[in-house]
Parts: structure tokens; sequence; C-alpha cells
């Protein structure tokens, strides 16, 4: 059964990024909870504006930089969504999900970013991404990327994305046990 396990649900409908014309990425860092899980689905809040055509991905990375300040992917991605036919989104703001295959488990308490990627823009044919606004601060921190990174940021507040992460809980195994005596149960 898939679970929320990480999520900024706040987004304000003035402030947003245009993607696939001049930023093709835009990245949100995130935490996982004490728990492992498998990825299920990323959600982000959006909407296409104009005819835009084409795929958009989202992946899971590694994080490097400073949480909630400076995070960004590195490496290859860990995990990639399947293909989101932009034609085929709402013109109307809402939550997209991008569907994992469920296979890749995360670590607990491990630091995350999400990459939302589309390339395949033109002017005023674009995916519209949500942020949180003015005055609202998540823990993790967006970056965008149109040939080098940067951190949207207002004052010491730094913007996020409005998205939810759901996965579901992995089992522990127990192995090579041939006899237990005296234990009535046990609790994981």
């Amino acid at each position: 059964m898939s679970t929320l396990i990480a999520s900024n649900s706040s987004y304000d409908a003035d402030t947003y990024y245009l993607l696939g014309e001049s930023i093709v990425i835009i990245s949100q860092s995130f935490i996982t909870p004490s728990s492992k899980y498998l990825l299920d689905k990323i959600s982000f809040v959006c909407k296409k504006s104009g005819s835009p055509t084409g795929n958009l991905f989202v992946k899971l990375y590694a994080h490097s930089g400073t949480y909630g300040e400076s995070s960004l992917p590195t490496g290859d991605a860990i995990a990639i969504s399947s293909a989101i036919d932009v034609s085929n989104m709402s013109t109307s703001i809402s939550a997209k999900d991008a569907i994992f295959d469920s296979t890749y488990e995360m670590l607990p308490n491990t630091n995350y970013v999400l990459s939302i990627e589309y390339s395949d823009g033109s002017s005023g044919n674009v995916v519209t991404v949500y942020d949180n606004g003015f005055g609202v601060d998540y823990e993790g921190n967006m970056a965008i990327y149109n040939g080098s990174w940067s951190f949207p940021s207002f004052g010491d507040n730094f913007f996020d994305i409005s998205f939810y992460v759901y996965g579901t809980p992995t089992s522990p195994t127990i192995s090579n046990i041939s006899q237990i005596s005296g234990i009535q149960s046990i609790t994981f």
C-alpha cells in the first residue's frame, strides 16, 4: 500500500516556473522518514501552458550540497519515472503523478533530490510548475537549471516546489533461523 512519505503541499498560483523553454530541470530536495520504502510515485503541482509536445520525466537522484540551502542532484539518476506525455496534461492547476516501477528502495533518514525534466518546450508551449510562494518555507530547497544551476529565493527564504513522494514500506526479513525458544513475538 502506497504511503505519503515526504511532501510540501503549499503552492501559490502566482509563483511558478516555465519548464521546457529556457529552464529544462527543476529539482527539489527532501528527506525520507526512518523506515525503508519502495518509490511508487512523485506528484507535483503543474499545468500545461500553450500546446507543448514531447515527454517529461521525473527522476530521483542522490543528494549533494547543503540540505535546505544548496541541494543539487548528483551522479546518474537512481530511479526514472514512466514518460509523461505533456500534450495530455491539464490546462488547469493540478497535481500530476509520475509513476515509478517500485523497484528502488529509498533508505531511511536520507536526503534525496527529485528532478522534473522537460526540454522540448518552445515559446509559450511549456509546463508550468508551481512553488510555495513567499513566506512558506519547506525544509529542503528547489533549484533550477538553464545551462547552470541557481537557487530561487527571497531574502532568507528559499523557494520549494509543491510535491508529494509516495512509497510502499518494505518489511525486514529474517533468515537462517532454525529454532527460537521462549519467544512469543517479534516486533519490528
